[in-house]
This record gives structure tokens, sequence and C-alpha cells, in this order.
């Protein structure tokens, strides 16, 4: 089987152990080994708050879908079934007659 995007990792393919050591050599030089205890804690601080915004997300999402979902049912319990009174199904776009009522207004009866 031929995948149109098979799956990647960081930059279009799994970093490997001599890219990950190239990058950790730049930052040291950049940043000295001084600052590297602070951005590691800064970059740990990030990756806590960012888990937690996404976890508060994701809470929402299912709240709201939980809440529509059952407003769903509650409402499908109240809308009367499409059986006529006859007991046949009634046909959307079935033969209908529009009626006036003594004010003026429309009323459908089917």
């Amino acid at each position: 089987m031929i995948t149109l995007f098979p799956p990647m990792g960081l930059l279009g393919a799994s970093p490997g152990f001599s890219e990950i050591l190239i990058v950790f050599i730049a930052v040291l030089v950049l940043f000295g080994p001084r600052q590297l205890p602070k951005l590691a804690r800064r970059l740990g601080k990030l990756c806590e708050d960012l888990r937690s915004a996404s976890q508060d997300f994701r809470d929402q999402i299912m709240d709201i879908d939980a809440e529509s979902s059952s407003e769903a049912g509650r409402l499908s319990a109240t809308v009367p079934s499409a059986e006529g009174a006859d007991g046949k199904d009634s046909q959307p776009g079935g033969t209908r007659e529009a009626e006036h009522d003594h004010e003026g207004e429309h009323t459908i009866e089917g």
C-alpha cells in the first residue's frame, strides 16, 4: 500500500543522535553554560503551561459535546413522531393544503 503522506517527525524526519548533539552544542555556545539551567527551567515551564492549556481546551470541548448530546436527547424526546394521525408515514414534499385562518396567517395541514 502506497501512502501519499508517510508519517514524519520533526522537520520531515526523526532527528538522530548527531542532529540532537549539534543542536545541544549550538544552544550551549549561544547561551553559555550559566544560562543553560535557566533556559531549561523556562522551557519546562512553557511545556507545562502548554499541556495545561491543551487539557483545559480538551475538557471544554468534551463539556460542549456532552451538553449538545443531552440537549439532542431531550429534544428528540419532545418532538412528535413523523407518523400522521392515520398511522401512515408522512412524506416530505407531499400534498399539503394551505389555509387562511381568521387572522390572515397561513397554516399548513398535512
